[in-house]
């Protein structure tokens, strides 16, 4: 499957834009929604110049839709655009772990409802539990719910 419009958008949404280096809660070099690395794959430093926001919806499309290549070939059961786009922004934000999560293996046994209440599992940064990502997981679950 392919990212939609909304999927880009929640991703937009979540991750909000920064059109200069900054540091994300994980520590790493980010800049505009999230993204670690350039479109040549060179990896962002606190040094680089601000970017334009359009570059930095560039970016995460492209961020997004290597994720969503590599997320579709690990998803083995039918999924709605909702369940896709849900699972692809908790994707774009903790990573390719994700891939080989509890989350994935329960869907892909059809348990649906089970991969859903997986969301809530990763909302730890650095150990402690984070404010913004537990209200972040519950808005991809609700998604992931929706027909």
């Amino acid at each position: 499957m392919i990212p939609s419009q909304n999927g880009y958008g929640l991703i937009a949404r979540e991750e909000g834009c920064v059109l200069h280096p900054y540091q994300c809660s994980a520590g790493k070099a980010t800049i505009g929604y999230g993204s670690r690395f350039y479109e040549d794959g060179t990896p962002v430093t606190m040094h680089d110049a601000t970017i334009t926001k359009e570059r930095a919806y560039k970016l995460m499309m492209l961020t997004a839709n290597r994720f969503a290549t590599r997320l579709s070939s690990f998803i083995r059961v039918p999924v709605t655009q909702n369940q896709f786009d849900a699972i692809l922004s908790l994707v774009y934000n903790a990573g390719a772990i994700i891939y080989k999560s509890t989350l994935i293996r329960k869907l892909n046994s059809g348990n649906y409802a089970g991969a859903a209440n997986e969301f809530s599992k990763w909302t730890h940064v650095n150990g402690k539990v984070d404010p913004g990502l537990v209200s972040r997981r519950a808005r991809e679950r609700a998604l992931f719910m929706t027909e």
